[in-house]
Formats: C-alpha cells, sequence, structure tokens
C-alpha cells in the first residue's frame, strides 16, 4: 500500500491528465460533432459470419501464440544444441526475439483463418462503399483525433478511483514494460515496433470486428450490443495477474478504446477505418515510450 503523501503525488498527476483531457474532449467532441461524426447511421449486416468462423479464428489465434510457435522455439533448440530449454530463464532481449515469432505466428493464424472465408464475405470485410481503402485508413487516424482524449478521460477516472479504494501503485501494461525492456537492442524494438503497429492490428481487428463483432450483430439484430460485447471480450483478452488492480484502469480504457474502433467500422463500413485507429493509437503508445 502507498502512503498518503505517494498517493497525493499520484492523485495530483492523474488529476492534470484528466484536466488536460477535458479539454481536448471538449475540443475533439465539438468538432466532432459540427462534421457530424456522431450522426445516426444504418448498420449493415453484411458479410454474414458463421460461429464457426468466429470458433475457428480464435482457436487457431491461441493455438499459433501458446502452443505451435513456442514449441517450434522448443524444437529448434533442441536440434541445434541438444538441450530442452527453459524459455523463462531467457533474458529480456532473447525473451523480446521470441515474443516478435510468436506475434508474428499469432498473424499468420488468423490470416489463414480470413482466407478461408468466401471471397465475397472477404470482399465485405473491407469496401461496402466506395472510398478506397486509403481513405477509410485517412477516416481511422482522423478518428483518433475524437477517441484518445475521451479514452484518456475514461481511463484518468478510473485510475483515480482505484488507487483511492485500493492505495496500491500503479503498474505498466505488459506490452509496455516489455517494450520498454528492449529499448537497449534497436533492431528488435523496431521490429516490435513494426509488428504492434501494422501486424497486431490487422490481426486483432480481424478477429475482434471482422469475425467477432459481424457474428455478435448477426445474432443480437443491432450493432449497439455486439459492439460493447466485443469491446468487453476485447478488454478482457488483455488481462494479465501481473497488472494487478492496474487491470482495473487498463481494461476499462481498452474497453473504451474498442467501443471506438468497433464504431468506427461500422460507420465507415470497412474494417481499414478500424485498423487505421487501432494502428495509430499503438503508433503513438510507442512513441510515447519511446521518448520517455
Amino acid at each position: 500500500m502507498l502512503e498518503d503523501h505517494l498517493i497525493q503525488e499520484q492523485l495530483h498527476q492523474h488529476i492534470i491528465v484528466l484536466i488536460i483531457g477535458l479539454i481536448l474532449g471538449c475540443l475533439a467532441g465539438y468538432a466532432a460533432w459540427q462534421k457530424g461524426f456522431f450522426k445516426g447511421f444504418v448498420p449493415t449486416f453484411l458479410p454474414l459470419i458463421k460461429g464457426k468462423d468466429v470458433l475457428k479464428g480464435f482457436f487457431v489465434f491461441c493455438l499459433a501464440e501458446l502452443i505451435v510457435v513456442p514449441a517450434l522455439i522448443v524444437v529448434a533448440f533442441y536440434v541445434t544444441t541438444g538441450k530442452v530449454v527453459d524459455m523463462t530463464s531467457f533474458g529480456e532481449v532473447a525473451k523480446g526475439w521470441i515474443n516478435a515469432l510468436i506475434i508474428f505466428g499469432g498473424f499468420l493464424g488468423v490470416w489463414r483463418v480470413y482466407f478461408d472465408l468466401r471471397r465475397d464475405t472477404r470482399h465485405q470485410l473491407w469496401r461496402q462503399t466506395d472510398l478506397t481503402g486509403y481513405r477509410q485508413l485517412l477516416a481511422g487516424i482522423e478518428a483518433w483525433l475524437i477517441s484518445y482524449p475521451f479514452v484518456m478521460i475514461f481511463g484518468q477516472v478510473i485510475a483515480i478511483a482505484v488507487l483511492v479504494i485500493f492505495r496500491e501503485p500503479t503498474v505498466d501494461q505488459v506490452a509496455v514494460k516489455h517494450l520498454k525492456s528492449i529499448l537497449s537492442d534497436p533492431l528488435l524494438f523496431g521490429i516490435t515496433a513494426f509488428e504492434v503497429i501494422v501486424l497486431v492490428p490487422f490481426t486483432e481487428e480481424v478477429l475482434f470486428r471482422g469475425l467477432l463483432q459481424n457474428w455478435l450483430k448477426s445474432k443480437f439484430g443491432h450493432a449497439t450490443g455486439a459492439v460493447a460485447l466485443t469491446s468487453l471480450i476485447f478488454a478482457v483478452f488483455h488481462f494479465s495477474s501481473t497488472q494487478g488492480t492496474t487491470n482495473i484502469e487498463l481494461l476499462s480504457s481498452l474497453f473504451m478504446l474498442s467501443c471506438f474502433l468497433g464504431f468506427i467500422y461500422e460507420k465507415q463500413r470497412s474494417l481499414w477505418a478500424s485498423i487505421g485507429l487501432h494502428a495509430f493509437f499503438n503508433f503513438i503508445s510507442i512513441l510515447l515510450i519511446f521518448f520517455s
């Protein structure tokens, strides 16, 4: 537990960030309202995703990241050294390379499932309007200007509540902690940053918006419930026991971010838009880590 003076210091920091977020949120919200960002729209119920496609996508993703890639790494070490290695004993840089391979394996697994979908289904995931993929990406990046202040505000309110109730220090998200640990290796950091900015958004948006959200939408009969439940699952997917009570703040922020990802996907009717928002959000996060 933190002492009172440390709690006061952290509360002061959170309140400053919250005030900045409120100012940015008011400005961004007003500009977005003027441009009609929040205007209602009629959701599409295409593509029609089957439950088995969703299960297959998440199963292959988990199989690739949790079993297949780690097993291949162990086998490769055994073949080259004749020893069975314990990957938990590796240093941060070695673990970083393993993590990079795991992310790539998850990407390949999800895209293998994606190409098993019907051709017209794949097309509908990316383009149901006349806008090009480039324009959809830009729409997603523009949505960051609106979503980021609201994610910041929501996260800081939850962080203040968690700090007051539990009186425990905030810890970094696992992904943030990992990126900080490999800053000393420019090549590894660069490759990991590329994966986080490019591969992770493609992988997660195909899984969560492309498969899960579209399937839930067909079951609920409307987009709101599908976006909310998809966002809840998306947030829980990033839970880690090592994050302690900070999970409450982190998962709440990720839930809010995912709601915006789901909203922009439904509004633009293209995965390019949600990928643009997701990728730019990760890009800014990595810049903050790098310059911190």
